[in-house]
């Protein structure tokens, strides 16, 4: 982790960039690993530093969980209710249907041959450019971004998307 700093590994991923976009993975894999055992032979930059990235924990209150129990109760109930309002059989209702429930005698089936036919097809593609773009190599020259996992280890790297 002293050895990559933040800016390292942004230029680690440059080198694999092009070739990665391109579809060409054993070469951009090649680049990067060639890259990295550059720095590895430099060692250590002057000035390197880690710092620690904090990350929020996310907790929720009882009374969040309470509000988030009763929300779920009432929205799944309210269907429930519905449609029991909705089959409630009357008295003579059912003695007409001989003791059929209601929702029995206002239902039917029909089935009905449909057919459709292709037309057309339409693709849209977009070129996506190669360059990262200004200001993709962020961070300080000397800073390494570690965090801690909730196994309780550190680690450290960059992602970008190709």
């Amino acid at each position: 982790m002293k050895v990559l700093t933040d800016a390292r590994v942004e230029k680690v991923l440059d080198a694999a960039y092009d070739s990665v976009a391109d579809g060409n993975y054993a070469e951009g894999a090649l680049g990067a690993i060639d890259s990295i055992e550059n720095y590895l032979e430099m060692g250590v930059p002057a000035g390197q530093y880690t710092q620690v990235r904090e990350e929020k924990k996310h907790s929720l209150e009882w009374y969040e969980v309470l509000f988030a129990a009763v929300a779920a109760a009432i929205v799944a109930a309210l269907p429930c209710f519905s449609v029991m309002r909705q089959y409630k059989m009357q008295k003579e209702h059912r003695q007409s249907l001989g003791f059929h429930m209601a929702y029995r005698a206002d239902s039917a089936l029909h089935f009905v041959q449909n057919e459709e036919q292709f037309v057309n097809r339409s693709v849209v593609t977009r070129r996506i450019p190669k360059n990262p773009g200004p200001g993709a190599s962020g961070g300080s020259a000397g800073r390494t971004t570690i965090h801690q996992g909730s196994s309780g280890r550190m680690h450290g790297g960059g992602g970008r998307k190709f």
